[in-house]
């Protein structure tokens, strides 16, 4: 697969605008070799949504889901000073980074009083967080929201408004190579022109539904819980303070299809400060039962409350 993912970034040079991996060493203990760290492997609880009837929007994905394991000493260096890692009984020395990126479309607004607001089209997005995160090292764990790219401007304002979700304006290039019997699919981003990301995604196996990957595909479950935590977003007062805001992703896996993915990607570029080390990383792989490919998977979003610390 190493020689496959090194014709691909061949090919995406040509595909995608020059977009070559960076080939610095692996930092140690970023390979997928590592085991899934989910929720039962580390100290502390979360509030889950409850009941939500106060939806902000809606849509439907297709994309992928991609946990990689890092060192906790670059993961923590993303984090704001008041929040820390949950302690991780498991693998003390790592902790999971979350990457969700794909096609959203088939958005739906729900404004006050129930009136709905619809918008044609669709956009990119990818999301970069970090589970299992808590304010001042104590209390209830949340999904820290590192970065969100989109190429949909208002989706940008709104987002950050609204959410906090630290959204930026950014150029997707994507492009599929047939190589043989494998088809492999490639996607560069870039913010102002400057590299950011790209990755390139193979399925592996049969499309699932919810109730066989259930049964068969391992850390699926406790995939599903981690999104089950509030997405901490971050937002600026006039004053210019930080202040938190949360919100909860909820997702309709019932008529979604599900794989596994074999998904190779880089930070070419820094998100926010403190990603210089995962930039100098270079390839990644994405945790081997912990990557999945997703199509027509139902999307809501909740309205940005109080966070519970």
């Amino acid at each position: 697969m190493r020689n496959l993912f090194c014709l691909v970034v061949a090919c995406c040079a040509l595909a995608a605008g020059g977009c070559c991996l960076n080939t610095a060493p692996l930092v140690p203990e970023t390979t997928s070799n590592a085991d899934f760290i989910g929720p039962d492997d580390v100290a502390g609880g979360y509030h889950d949504a409850g009941s939500q009837p106060d939806i902000g929007g809606s849509t439907d994905y297709d994309g992928h889901i991609v946990f990689t394991n890092l060192a906790r000493t670059l993961v923590d260096d993303v984090l704001p000073d008041d929040l820390k890692l949950a302690a991780n009984t498991e693998q003390p020395s790592l902790h999971p980074v979350a990457l969700i990126f794909g096609d959203q479309t088939n958005l739906t607004w729900t404004l006050p009083g129930g009136f709905q607001m619809t918008f044609p089209g669709g956009y990119n997005e990818l999301i970069l967080f970090v589970p299992f995160v808590q304010k001042d090292g104590a209390g209830p764990m949340h999904n820290y929201v590192v970065r969100m790219y989109l190429d949909w401007l208002d989706g940008v304002t709104g987002g950050n408004w609204f959410f906090g979700y630290r959204k930026e304006l950014a150029t997707f290039a994507e492009a599929t190579i047939n190589l043989g019997s494998a088809t492999v699919d490639t996607l560069k981003i870039q913010r102002l022109g400057a590299d950011r990301f790209q990755a390139s995604m193979t399925g592996v196996g049969a499309w699932l539904n919810d109730a066989q990957a259930s049964a068969t595909l391992p850390n699926y479950a406790a995939m599903q819980e981690i999104f089950r935590m509030p997405m901490l977003g971050t937002k600026i007062a006039p004053s210019g303070d930080a202040y938190y805001v949360c919100s909860y992703f909820l997702f309709d896996w019932q008529d979604t299809s599900i794989r596994p993915a074999k998904v190779d990607h880089a930070y070419t570029g820094e998100f926010t400060a403190g990603m210089a080390s995962w930039v100098a990383a270079g390839a990644l792989t994405g945790q081997l039962e912990g990557t999945f490919a997703v199509d027509d998977l139902g999307w809501e979003l909740t309205s940005a409350q109080k966070c519970e610390f």
